[in-house]
């Protein structure tokens, strides 16, 4: 999909929302004329022949305004062109061929190298041994306590944002957490307060809905218009709309990467200038190489009696657990670990006293 083919939709999304609303020109953040003034290159050929401003239109002349646009959008995406332009036949056909070369034979490249094996990943192995962790993210984990590749696998997460159930735009209710397929429509930098912040339009089908990240407006350049993103948190409202205030979002770009956001999502303990995302990507790899290697203080007879799963399962079910379920049994079996830890310690005093 073009840029332009995507703002000729974005537009006619907003329309059809403002529609909605009743032409009351509060479908956009900042009004409409804001969204087709930075798009007007685009947007030309649909506009041409109106002289007023949208915000100066009556209700009624923005109806009939934006029944003229939109017949117009409609012709203009049927005019786009399905795939790119190939060369005429008939041009290719005049063309004479240049006669074929002797084929040179080029010398014999030497073999490569196969690669070295990459070597296993212990628990001791400092952090920096990890693809991904770059002499700039490094402090950063220092921050967090962060160092070894155990330090790792045993970050666990505050809490889990629930992507399970994702709700259109029309199904979400204020005060419920709730995630939501949608695509922005329009974002920018704005002043919350004294914090600039990023604040951005989402809708689909079904309707809109806005999102706001205190503090954090660098977001803008990440949430184009056009980019589908999942969110997840909770809906409030603010002046009549849904808002989501600093939800957590995943972009989706291909059919794995819904997948990948499907079910229980961890959120770490963050720092500034370390991303969740790049923060999660380094933990899940750590956990898929070395939960296996954690040492289990609890024999396999000990946890059957106990009902209780083992040591790599727990910290495998503690970053992405299949469902609450399981999350719990993981806390309780590491939260019995550290009570046993602290009696053997304990015991362990009271010996050497004696």
């Amino acid at each position: 999909m073009t840029n332009n083919e995507q703002t000729i939709r974005s537009l006619y999304g907003m329309l059809r929302r403002e529609r909605e609303l009743g032409f009351a020109d509060s479908a956009v953040i900042g009004g409409l004329d804001a969204f087709l003034r930075n798009n007007a290159a685009a947007l030309r050929p649909m506009l041409s022949g109106s002289a007023k401003l949208y915000a100066d239109m009556t209700p009624a002349e923005r109806s009939e305004w934006a029944g003229v646009v939109v017949a117009r959008m409609r012709k203009a995406l049927a005019d786009m062109p399905k795939t790119p332009p190939a060369s005429s036949p008939a041009s290719a056909q005049t063309q004479t061929p240049p006669p074929p070369r002797e084929p040179r034979r080029a010398p014999t490249p030497p073999k490569p190298k196969p690669p070295a094996p990459e070597k296993p990943l212990a628990l001791s192995d400092p952090v920096s041994l990890m693809r991904g962790a770059s002499a700039r993210v490094l402090p950063r984990l220092k921050t967090l306590g962060i160092e070894t590749v155990r330090d790792l696998v045993l970050a666990f997460p505050s809490r889990h944002s629930d992507y399970g159930g994702i709700r259109a735009a029309a199904q979400l209710t204020p005060g419920d957490s709730r995630a939501a397929l949608l695509t922005v429509w329009e974002s920018g930098q704005t002043m919350l307060g004294r914090q600039k912040s990023t604040q951005a339009v989402l809708g689909d089908d079904t309707g809109t809905v806005r999102a706001v990240w205190f503090g954090n407006p660098n977001l803008s350049y990440v949430l184009k218009p056009g980019t589908q993103v999942v969110l997840s948190g909770k809906v409030n409202v603010f002046r009549g709309g849904l808002v989501f205030q600093a939800p957590e979002f995943e972009i989706i770009e291909t059919d794995e990467d819904m997948a990948r956001v499907g079910g229980l999502v961890p959120v770490y303990p963050a720092t500034k200038g370390l991303a969740q995302p790049a923060l999660r990507s380094l933990i899940k790899r750590a956990v898929a190489a070395c939960a296996d290697k954690v040492n289990d203080i609890l024999p396999e007879d000990a946890r059957r009696r106990l009902g209780m799963m083992g040591a790599a399962d727990a910290i495998r079910q503690m970053h992405y657990p299949d469902d609450w379920d399981a999350f719990r049994a993981a806390r309780r079996r590491l939260a019995f670990d550290e009570l046993l830890m602290l009696q053997m310690t304990v015991l362990q005093r009271r010996s050497e006293w004696k």
